[in-house]
């Protein structure tokens, strides 16, 4: 609606309509959604986990934004294929560059597309920079802002096929494909990724189930319930909170309402006997959350584990 009131006010009736079509069309979600809101542990359980966007965000957006096929699979890896988008990044400043020079030369109606693609483009991206250093929880996350990238890359498109010289333009768009084409096959033969979270199922698919499972993680405890949700009799998982001597996120993953993980601290425990599930670069009796169990009484009966990349997982039986 911006872009057209500033760049075609002429047709502002026709897109107002629109607008207020797509609002009345998503009224019945925004009414369920405000009748929810008022369950569960709130936004900080929804998004909680996001950052404010500052210069990492930032950068790893941008990569993210001009990124052929790859895409990181989990914090271990780097966020972007730097051998590829780097030059990408250089193709494309210089095609912003050149359209720069030659702006007059564009024609009326080229340059009005390129304002209001623009437009798409930028206004998304203020708003939601804006909201998350304004409001109690931010918003930045690329997949979030996806809505962006259509826009971005059309404008990419417009400004590189109206530069002046066709062997120029062709160079351009050579480089970029030819990029792309080392993009897609890096990826092709890419090492696939073995995670932590995952590995924490079939480690414990054999523990009676009479016998509760431990750990420090909504990540873990999520999972774990989903992989032993159809024990019988049922499973009880419990996440215990503010551990001593570990950081952690405990805004991520496990749904808002969701009570099928009971949650407790350490000082509250006091089952005889126990499966603790925990990650880690190694796994080690004298760091939490094991130690806190041994302080408390408990022994390591046995233990299960498995090396994933750049991780452990494990399970330890802990009884008094």
């Amino acid at each position: 609606v911006v872009a057209v009131v500033v760049l075609y006010r002429t047709n502002w009736k026709k897109v107002f309509t629109m607008a207020v079509v797509t609002a009345v069309a998503f009224a019945p979600w925004i009414i369920a959604v405000w009748d929810a809101s008022g369950a569960g542990s709130g936004l900080s359980q929804n998004i909680g986990w996001m950052s404010r966007p500052g210069v990492r965000e930032l950068t790893v957006f941008a990569f993210n934004l001009i990124e052929p096929f790859y895409f990181q699979l989990g914090s271990t890896e780097p966020f972007s294929n730097f051998f590829v988008t780097i030059p990408i990044f250089l193709l494309l400043f210089t095609i912003a560059l050149a359209a720069g020079i030659n702006w007059k030369a564009f024609e009326e109606p080229t340059r009005k597309a390129i304002m209001m693609l623009s437009t798409f483009f930028v206004l998304p991206l203020a708003a939601a920079f804006a909201i998350s250093w304004l409001s109690p929880y931010s918003i930045w996350g690329t997949r979030h802002l996806i809505i962006v990238f259509v826009p971005f890359f059309m404008v990419a498109v417009i400004a590189g096929s109206n530069l002046p010289g066709q062997k120029l333009r062709f160079a351009f768009l050579g480089c970029g494909i030819i990029l792309c084409v080392i993009g897609g096959a890096m990826n092709a033969v890419r090492e696939p990724q073995q995670f932590a979270w995952c590995e924490a199922g079939p480690i414990t698919a054999d523990i009676p189930s009479d016998v509760p499972i431990y750990t420090v993680e909504d990540l873990i405890a999520y999972h774990l319930w989903f992989d032993h949700r159809k024990n019988d009799p049922k499973r009880r998982i419990v996440k215990l909170d503010s551990t001593s001597g570990l950081g952690e996120d405990t805004a991520y993953f496990l749904p808002r309402g969701f009570d099928d993980v009971t949650r407790t601290n350490i000082e509250m425990v006091t089952e005889p006997r126990l499966w603790l599930v925990q990650r880690g670069r190694e796994l080690r009796e004298n760091e939490p959350p094991l130690r806190n169990f041994l302080l408390k009484g408990y022994k390591i009966t046995d233990r299960k584990t498995a090396r994933v990349t750049g991780e452990e997982v494990g399970a330890f039986l802990l009884e008094k």
